[in-house]
């Protein structure tokens, strides 16, 4: 996202920079431009001769508008190359009686959704991570859901969207207990 402003901050630069250079003539160090020159083509080398003149005439302003521009574009790309800590639960995988208790809940059969927003009609085979847990997610009850081995690895470690989690806990209004939470999803707290 920083990226993509410090972009859109060069770019607004650069034609701030061009609609200067059209207004203005080119310096007196330009050579002079053939008089049938397009306009438009014109326009252009008067603002490239203007960026010219001018890193010439003030460089060290020039120096400065470069890192103004620039150097918060590369920070932010700097910092996507950094690794993060990530915290992770201890306990990696679900107990006998967390997995039965998953089983249960969904009736035995699998709670991930098919291609038409529909629940898999598979027998579940594993509780898998909501949230997956390489990402942060905890190994609780709130977390797990009951899936199949083919929606299991389908699903890899991705984070499911905001509409997937929204759908889940719709279906499980029908077959969960009155007293269990609904909403999958759950993440260690650093």
């Amino acid at each position: 996202m920083r990226l993509i402003r410090g972009s859109l901050f060069a770019f607004v630069l650069a034609l701030i920079g061009l609609a200067v250079s059209t207004v203005t003539e080119p310096p007196r160090s330009a050579p002079d431009l053939p008089a049938e020159a397009h306009p438009a083509l014109r326009a252009c080398f008067e603002g490239v001769w203007w960026v010219v003149d001018f890193v010439l005439t003030y460089p060290l302003y020039a120096i400065t508008a470069v890192a103004v521009v620039c150097l918060p574009m590369a920070l932010s790309s700097l910092s996507t190359l950094l690794p993060r800590r990530i915290h992770t639960d201890p306990q990696r995988l679900f107990t006998n009686q967390q997995r039965s208790i998953a089983s249960s809940r969904a009736g035995g059969r699998c709670e991930m959704e098919t291609i038409f927003f529909t629940r898999c009609r598979r027998l579940g085979a594993a509780g898998d991570h909501w949230y997956p847990w390489s990402l942060g997610g905890a190994t609780t009850m709130d977390n797990q859901v009951w899936a199949c081995t083919s929606c299991n690895s389908s699903k890899g470690a991705r984070i499911p969207t905001f509409w997937q989690t929204a759908r889940l806990e719709m279906r499980r209004r029908r077959y969960f207990p009155p007293d269990a939470s609904l909403r999958p999803g759950d993440r260690v707290r650093a």
